[in-house]
Order: structure tokens, then C-alpha cells, then sequence
């Protein structure tokens, strides 16, 4: 269970652990839209659809 009161040390060391995490977050986000926007400009767009299989037909349709 959470302490009712917490001591000036324990909250800044939260504060500070708070403060990194979201720091490395906010690298972590701007390092995926770098990657977006080189893989946009490279026309290289990944797509949600699979692409469909090669057609292994000899040519004549049933």
C-alpha cells in the first residue's frame, strides 16, 4: 500500500525517474517519424495489405 506522506528525497527521485522516462520517450518518437519519413520519401510506403500471390496458371482459364 502507498505511504500517506513521502519524503522530499523519494518524490524527487520519482520527479527525476519520471523526467528520464519521458525524455527517452519523446527520442523514441521522434527516431519513428525520421524513420516514416525517410521510408515516405523513399516511396518505399509500407502497406497494410498483403500483396496477392503470383498467378501459377498456364494461361488457360476453366
Amino acid at each position: 500500500m502507498r505511504r500517506a506522506m513521502e519524503t522530499g528525497s523519494e518524490t524527487m527521485s520519482r520527479q527525476e525517474r519520471l523526467k528520464s522516462a519521458l525524455r527517452d520517450n519523446l527520442k523514441r518518437r521522434k527516431e519513428q517519424a525520421r524513420g516514416r519519413a525517410q521510408t515516405a520519401e523513399a516511396g518505399a510506403e509500407p502497406t497494410s495489405e498483403p500483396k496477392p500471390p503470383p498467378d501459377k496458371s498456364d494461361g488457360n482459364q476453366p
